[in-house]
């Protein structure tokens, strides 16, 4: 879904990471690389013109996406089915918008996919890589280092099994399809309804 949201903008930016740029200067230290947030599109020419990204080709931004898959990190963008302003390449030691389920113990901090991970007991090797991976700690291990998923946290972001080499974790449809906004202008009156709703 990344790649096809880099390829229909057609353009887009590259910047520092403002959650790894904050841990930085308030003297945390990340592993992760700073210049792998992607924005895309009319973002993309406002932030560079604004003089807070660059531009980057497409072979670029599709590069850049492959680095954050190889490193773990989880791909976030503004929950739209097109015309994305960016995609955020999270990690969970310093990215604001994961802190909410981890640190805030708020689930739906970040919208899910419509799939859901699933651990094969017979065939996890009971490595722990994907507990490691995890950016939202949505994996845990029970006493005998068989990966254990917490179905309410989980996004069914794929960072988990694209590092269970046994092919243990595959992911199934959750009950209730999700379904993104096709628009950002669609997305602000869904958020305005919700709103509404919450008075």
């Amino acid at each position: 879904m990344a790649t096809t949201l880099i390829k229909e903008a057609g353009r887009g930016g590259l910047t520092d990471c403002y959650c790894r740029q904050e841990s930085l200067h308030l003297g945390k230290e990340c592993v992760y690389p700073l210049d792998l947030c992607i924005s895309l599109g009319a973002a993309s020419d406002f932030l560079i013109e604004k003089g807070f990204a660059r531009r980057a080709s497409i072979d670029e931004l599709l590069e850049k996406l492959d680095i954050a898959k190889e490193l773990g990190l989880m791909h976030i963008c503004d929950n739209v089915m097109h015309n994305a302003a960016f995609i955020c390449n999270c990690c969970g030691c310093c990215c604001c918008f994961l802190a909410g389920i981890t640190k805030h113990q708020l689930p739906h901090a970040v919208s899910s996919t419509s799939h859901i991970a699933l651990v094969d007991p017979e065939t996890c090797t009971r490595c722990g890589i994907c507990a490691r991976k995890c950016q939202i700690e949505a994996i845990t291990l029970l006493p005998d280092n068989r990966a254990d998923i917490d179905t309410v946290k989980c996004l069914g972001c794929g960072v988990c099994a694209s590092f269970c080499k046994s092919g243990a974790i595959t992911f199934t449809k959750r009950e209730r399809m999700v379904i993104p906004p096709v628009s950002f202008s669609e997305l602000m009156k869904r958020l305005k309804e919700d709103r509404k709703k919450q008075r």
